[in-house]
């Protein structure tokens, strides 16, 4: 997993920061100690919170193009851009 990008949606037209993804992030924090019994195959809290970025702050393509790079897009970008014969996995979400 590189980055965890947070954006808007249908139900969401603005996002300024990533307090919604924090929350989640919170949540899987309280899990962790229960899931690394099983495996220590999962991330830790602290590392999904330091690849935790913003998207698209507005809704629609208004609000993509030119000029409208994100840390979200860049993070994309890089991972298509690099030198890697593996796939790059974008997963899209739903409302939480």
């Amino acid at each position: 997993m590189e980055g965890l990008i947070v954006s808007t949606g249908c139900w969401k037209k603005s996002q300024e920061s990533t307090v919604m993804l924090d929350r989640i992030v919170d949540a899987y924090e309280l899990a962790y100690p229960n899931l690394s019994v099983h495996t220590q195959n999962f991330p830790e809290p602290g590392d999904l919170r330091s690849i935790s970025v913003m998207g698209q702050t507005g809704y629609g393509m208004s609000d993509v193009g030119e000029g409208k790079d994100t840390a979200g897009s860049d993070l994309i970008i890089e991972a298509v851009d690099r030198d890697d014969p593996r796939p790059v996995w974008v997963m899209c979400g739903g409302r939480v």
